[in-house]
């Protein structure tokens, strides 16, 4: 706005309204964003998870049938080895009887085919130590195994089947199971059963995702590739070096499991690709109704923030409408007839500028008076030389005792009055001055009255304002000890306690009834045709006011045929300037 009221922030910075709108978006997109980035985050976790074990399920699955196909395989070999016909074949001498030995081997070729037709591409070879059997097609010597095949297998004939698998070229490996035949003493023969590559491998390429490779850790910890998806040799080993790091979640990501009977690990490293394109996708939708939440979010909060910053624009506009401390009256009605929350500040702001008014113009009073006083002090700071030589010369022209003194007193009375213009003089100096108008009161009026001045030590070079106390001694000679032919008294006390002044001036006059005293600080108090003391009391009050503000109080005791006492309580000021 131009020339008006700027509501809505200060030239070149926020205005109101933009800052209400951005501590309210700030208030609910800053919860509204991290609950947002929460959530993506716990939803890419957990559908990373579920990616992984929906692959670690078929992996268990294929596994699984894997480990069923071994367990098949093992039963085959302990019914072998615990067939007493295949025993007696094994051990029996065919050297004088080939006709028994072609009998029996065709027995054992009907059975090994019997056993073979289980699974397709199975291969049954006895490799036995009987010198006397021909070899054939299942049947070998055992010499054509290598010697450490055979410790290894005679090693752990006792406990389990040995599971090998043997490179057979092109990428291949065919899975060979060893178990032995033996009788109570000796081992008769090594049976090896042989699965070809493609068929025990089936049930993992049917798990195969595009993109993605199988391999089983082998004895030694090395992984072997037994099932590739188009991913080429250097891919592989990146993720082989990546899972013996310890990460499955590189290049590729690994789920593994175990195949039953061999109880050989088995890795599946999945391309995740796919994963990350599906949760993109999700992460593309999310942002957008996020986006869609922040419009609605933005536009619903300008909305109301108009609404709002409207109904304050016409607060303001009424409030600075009556904040014009010039202007000669107060308009206290609310701007509207509605009574909300603006209606209160709007009510209590213009009673909080009528009392503003009110002491503005209390302000100006007092600097009004101010003034006044300023002027009267200027006024009695006349030269007194002039008046000192005048009343010398009248000294010694009428030369007489009782003239002397008072022309004495009156010169010390006005040397302390006037005092260079100075508006602060000590204790010791207004008693001084107190003392010689006493004096001068005593030959004016010529009565017999006394009066006593005491002055704590401490309080001696206090400082107090010029000539305060004197129209409160006035009114005690004038209104109250004047008229008495005798044994009147004036009494004068000032004491100290810390950093404040206790003076009491105090009279055994006539007094005055309750209803004078409490008019008397008001103002001038006129009984009949004279004043009764009212105007040094209210200039009394005014130089209060004026020069002590708060900080000085005056207080009158009184009552007919008692006297009266005033006592004044002011700050006890030194003479380093510290002036209230």
């Amino acid at each position: 706005m131009r020339g008006g009221i700027r509501l809505f922030g200060r030239p070149g910075g926020l205005s109101y309204r933009h800052k209400l709108t951005a501590v309210m978006m700030l208030a609910i997109l800053v919860p509204l964003a991290v609950g947002s980035l929460w959530v993506s985050w716990q939803f890419q976790q957990q559908t990373t998870r579920d990616w992984l074990q929906d692959y670690g399920a078929e992996l268990d699955i294929a596994s699984e049938t894997v480990g069923d196909m071994l367990l098949s395989t093992v039963q085959k070999s302990l019914f072998l080895g615990n067939n007493l016909s295949v025993g007696r074949f094994i051990r029996s001498d065919y050297r004088e009887d080939l006709a028994a030995y072609l009998t029996n081997l065709k027995y054992m070729s009907d059975l090994i085919g019997a056993l073979e037709s289980d699974h397709l591409g199975q291969k049954i070879v006895l490799y036995v130590w009987n010198e006397t059997m021909y070899s054939n097609q299942f049947v070998r010597n055992a010499d054509e195994l290598s010697v450490g095949l055979q410790d290894m297998i005679l090693g752990s004939a006792m406990e389990k089947p040995v599971i090998r698998l043997v490179d057979v070229g092109s990428g291949g490996y065919d899975l060979h199971l060893y178990a032995t035949i033996k009788d109570l003493q000796n081992v008769l023969a090594i049976i090896e059963i042989r699965m070809e590559f493609e068929e025990w491998t089936q049930p993992f390429r049917g798990a195969l995702p595009e993109n993605s490779f199988l391999a089983i850790v082998a004895e030694d910890g090395t992984p072997i590739p037994i099932a590739v998806n188009e991913v080429d040799e250097r891919g592989m080993e990146d993720a082989f070096r990546e899972h013996a790091g310890g990460d499955k979640t590189g290049r590729y990501w690994s789920v593994e499991s175990v195949v039953p009977v061999w109880e050989r690990p088995v890795v599946l490293f999945v391309d995740p690709a796919p994963l990350i394109g599906q949760l993109r996708g999700y992460m593309v939708l999310a942002a957008v109704l996020v986006a869609v939440v922040i419009g609605v979010v933005y536009f619903t909060i300008k909305s109301v923030s108009n609404a709002l910053t409207k109904r304050l624009y016409l607060l303001v506009k009424n409030i600075t409408s009556r904040a014009d401390l010039g202007s000669s009256g107060i308009d206290t009605a609310p701007a509207t007839a509605a009574y909300d929350e603006f209606d209160v500040i709007d009510k209590r702001f213009a009673d909080l500028v009528e009392r503003i008014h009110d002491h503005y113009r209390t302000i100006k009073d007092f600097e009004l008076e101010k003034q006044k006083l300023r002027a009267k002090i200027l006024q009695v700071n006349i030269n007194p030389h002039f008046l000192y030589n005048t009343l010398s010369a009248i000294k010694w022209t009428f030369p007489d005792d009782r003239l002397t003194s008072l022309i004495d007193e009156m010169v010390d009375y006005y040397r302390i009055f006037l005092n260079k213009g100075q508006s602060l003089q000590s204790i010791r100096l207004e008693t001084q001055m107190l003392k010689s108008y006493l004096d001068i009161q005593k030959f004016a009026y010529g009565l017999d009255f006394a009066y006593a001045i005491d002055v704590d030590d401490d309080a001696m070079d206090a400082l107090i304002l010029k000539n305060l106390l004197q129209p409160i001694v006035e009114n005690a000679f004038l209104h109250g000890i004047n008229g008495m032919e005798s044994g009147g008294l004036i009494e004068i006390r000032v004491g100290r306690y810390g950093e404040r002044l206790a003076i009491a001036i105090r009279d055994n006059g006539a007094g005055m009834p309750q209803e004078l005293l409490v008019s008397l600080l008001r103002g001038p108090v006129h009984t009949g045709a004279k004043p009764f003391g009212g105007y040094g009391f209210y200039n009394v009050r005014m130089c209060l006011e004026v020069f002590y503000g708060s900080d000085g109080d005056i207080r009158v005791e009184s009552a007919p045929g008692a006297g009266t006492t005033v006592r004044l309580d002011l700050p006890a000021l030194s003479d380093k300037g510290n002036q209230p």
